[in-house]
């Protein structure tokens, strides 16, 4: 391919072409840098026999539409355009070396590395397939790797092609369609007009393979036909019989993703993440190797997913009581799927989940799903699992389906003497799924000694049907918003969304998606108004349609304070909902919200309990931590952010307030590594960044720093945070202008930069602070 005079030519205003990088299948590659602002991108230039038959204009819109993802493991497109018949697209340049090249070198890449990788790129699948963006050439050219963390690029582009061919251009015949032989899907492959997602899974399985082998499953085939034929009749050898350390559960995760029916493929990219997830840590994936993978089935998922809503109503707060003798704390394992359907991973989590909230609102103190997924099919001894996870008992079961009868089985075991305290086996037609859920609704309420009140009785055996495809989609919601990111939690829109398209009468995926929809106003991630008018919306249908919707009441409160700060009707809700059934991210939008309100009494009784519930999920441990620092018990909020990056190294948060910790007790060295970690892990100039850098440099006594500070934040959004930093370098009078005028603008950083940050405490007492507070409409209690 001859160099493209005509996109040098039409970008010389904007851009200085470096050097030529090579090309991949679909185009040339150029470094070059961008005049305006100084920063190295890639120059992709479509190769020109793919454009022969291809709508310019269209393709530059289907590009457009693939330009909207913004996700860590995603290379965004920053533009495209045509020259003169030459299409091209713009992206950023990623310092690193490709997936491909790190195969290339023949040596062997370490299991827990692979996986790494392969959790990144089913991150940015399950991102853009939510966004309705398929890749369609996903391959190891096309993964990048920059420092841990791989990133996919390309994204759209061979669907662009495709989808904007001409009735003249359309390619037919096998083979026909863009993208890359040895890695495309067999529908694809044959060019089928209806390939979907599912050949995204399709070539991440081969991926998978490569990465783990070190060579292409059909490496012997040596030209594009011979390997289309293998992609559709050939099945890779099994990823145990060439290499012994993969674990059993991720060869069988990689030859399901391979199968040639697509509907045998796992159901989406989250479902593939989710079992990657599970692994674990190395010693967890050696035990893996001797276990088989078990999964619920959809319709067994239901039986324990309504059981779950039902049980609910047993609730320790609101009259339910647990008797003398009752099991302390309890864990419940990951529950065993006998089905031989290997396809549900996603139901055998998100049930596990929905049984641990079931015994927390029974009363019962039971480890949260984080603290035991990594017991996935242990072959640990219940004693030693038990004595591990500091519980007196365990909760196990199975379910099998055999034609239309689904067999339940549950036991509960004393950890100290491995006595099966109860156990039953439940059978029943599917049509009486729901006779079956009672049943065992009523074993578990007596094997936890659990005194129910007449009225949760009745709720009990009121309890509602769902629609299995309808639950499934919320499964699948729940998986994604349990992530706690911000991708995660846009996601979890999507299939919440879709599971009431089904069933737009189901309260709790009503009270999951203004779950979700509260902590884009928390962590800023959509647009505040339609954010809150749709959490409103979402919590307002759900508590309608079921009041003992704990999640709708915290999630109604925390868009309330943010958004209106209506202190009255927030704390309304608070009240609601700690009285009624809720999850563990419910729990956590009281924790933030009483945090930001200088509430702290009320914080740690709720982020204490979550800490006991999930003691190796960073964000509780960072939260109580963020409480414990602004409450002045600096030892102890020491030791909950540093237990917070122990415990998980990927949530930015805990970094966060383990630098301020660190920079009061004055270890500043620690305290700005702490913070180039967050940096690090949030992935850039996050939205805290320079605030948390003013408020380090106040503690150093460095004024000179803080101001840098604020000279960057000259012009943002964030009013606050620049008030804030005016009172730390003697500017009160323009603090306090800022600052009402960031009462005027509604600045959502306005509660907890005059709340909760200790550098501000010394002007909390003067009448300009007070009138800022009342202002706001903050109750008098809470200002002093």
């Amino acid at each position: 391919m001859e160099t493209p005079l005509t996109v040098f030519t039409a970008l010389a205003d904007r851009y200085r072409f470096e050097r030529e990088l090579g090309g991949g299948g679909m185009s040339q590659v150029f470094v070059a840098t961008e005049l305006a602002l100084g920063r190295e991108v890639v120059i992709k230039v479509v190769r020109p026999e793919l454009l022969e038959g291809v709508s310019v204009d269209r393709f530059a819109r289907e590009v457009q539409l693939a330009s909207r993802l913004q996700q860590a493991n995603i290379v965004p497109v920053l533009s495209a355009g045509d020259a003169a018949g030459t299409s091209y697209y713009i992206m950023p340049y990623v310092r690193g070396e490709s997936l491909r090249a790190r195969i290339d070198t023949g040596q062997p890449v370490p299991v827990a590395e692979s996986l790494s990788i392969l959790r990144d790129v089913a991150r940015a699948l399950a991102y853009a397939h939510g966004e309705g963006v398929v890749h369609r050439d996903i391959k190891p050219d096309n993964i990048l790797l920059s420092g841990r963390t791989a990133v996919v690029t390309d994204f759209g582009i061979a669907k662009a092609l495709d989808a904007t061919r001409t009735s003249t251009g359309t390619l037919t015949g096998m083979g026909s369609s863009v993208g890359t032989p040895a890695y495309m899907a067999p529908e694809q492959a044959a060019g089928d007009p209806h390939t979907d997602f599912r050949a995204d899974l399709y070539s991440w399985g081969l991926v998978a393979w490569e990465l783990l082998v070190g060579k292409h499953p059909f490496a012997a085939r040596t030209t594009p036909q011979a390997l289309i034929t293998a992609q559709m009749s050939e099945m890779p050898a099994s990823l145990e019989s060439v290499r012994a350390d993969v674990p059993a559960s991720v060869a069988s995760l990689v030859a399901r993703c391979l199968a040639k029916d697509p509907s045998a493929r796992p159901v989406s990219a989250d479902a593939i993440l989710a079992e990657l997830e599970s692994v674990g840590t190395p010693a967890v994936m050696k035990a893996d190797n001797g276990w088989r993978r078990l999964k619920i089935a959809a319709v067994a998922a239901l039986a324990l997913g309504a059981l779950a809503v039902v049980l609910r109503v047993t609730q320790g707060d609101r009259g339910a009581t647990v008797t003398d003798g009752a099991l302390e704390r309890i864990a419940v394992l990951p529950m065993e799927n006998k089905t031989g359907d290997s396809t549900q991973t996603f139901f055998a989590d998100g049930m596990t989940r929905e049984v641990i909230g079931v015994l927390t609102d029974a009363g019962v103190r039971v480890l949260g799903y984080r603290a035991v997924v990594a017991y996935r099919n242990s072959p640990k001894p219940l004693r030693e699992i038990a004595k591990e996870l500091g519980v007196d008992a365990i909760v196990a079961g199975e379910v099998q389906q055999a034609g239309a009868v689904i067999t339940l089985s549950a036991e509960l075991i004393n950890a100290s003497t491995d006595e099966n305290l109860w156990s039953r086996k439940f059978e029943r037609p599917a049509a009486d799924v729901v006779s079956l859920q009672h049943a065992v609704a009523t074993e578990i309420a007596r094997g936890i000694r659990a005194r129910l009140t007449p009225d949760q009785q009745q709720r009990l055996a009121a309890a509602r049907q769902v629609n299995p495809r309808a639950y499934a989609q919320y499964l699948l919601g729940q998986e994604a918003a349990a992530l706690r990111t911000a991708d995660g939690f846009k996601r979890s829109v999507v299939y919440i969304r879709r599971s009431l398209d089904i069933d737009p009468t189901y309260a709790p995926a009503w009270a999951t998606l203004a779950i979700t929809n509260s902590y884009a106003l928390i962590y800023q991630t959509a647009p505040r108004d339609s954010a809150f008018a749709a959490a409103m919306d979402a919590a307002n249908r759900a508590i309608a349609l079921d009041d003992n919707q704990g999640d709708a009441y915290f999630a109604r409160g925390i868009a309330r304070l943010h958004n209106e700060w209506d202190f009255v009707g927030g704390y309304a809700d608070f009240d609601a909902a700690e009285s009624r059934s809720s999850s563990s991210l419910g729990l956590g939008l009281l924790g933030w919200a009483m945090w930001e309100m200088h509430d702290f009494k009320r914080m740690f009784k709720r982020s204490r309990q979550l800490v006991d519930q999930e003691p190796t999920t960073a964000q509780w441990r960072s939260d109580l931590a963020w409480g414990l620092w602004s409450n002045g018990d600096a030892a102890e909020a020491l030791a909950s952010a540093r237990k917070g990056t122990e415990v998980d190294s990927s949530f930015y948060e805990v970094f966060d307030i383990y630098s301020l910790i660190l920079a009061d007790a004055g270890d500043f060295a620690g305290a700005e590594a702490a913070h180039r970690q967050a940096v690090r892990v949030a992935g850039g100039d996050y939205w805290v960044r320079l605030f948390n850098e003013g408020l380090t440099a106040s503690r150093k006594g460095d004024t000179a720093g803080v101001q840098r500070a604020l000279t960057a934040l000259d012009g943002d959004a964030r009013l606050a945070q620049r008030g804030g930093l005016l009172f730390l370098v003697g500017k009160k009078d323009s603090a306090y202008a800022l600052l009402h005028q960031a009462i005027a603008e509604r600045d959502p950083d306005l509660l907890q930069v005059l709340n909760a940050m200790p550098p501000l405490y010394p002007f909390r007492q003067e009448p300009r602070y007070q009138e800022l507070l009342s202002r706001m409409g903050m109750p008098e209690r809470l200002r002093r």
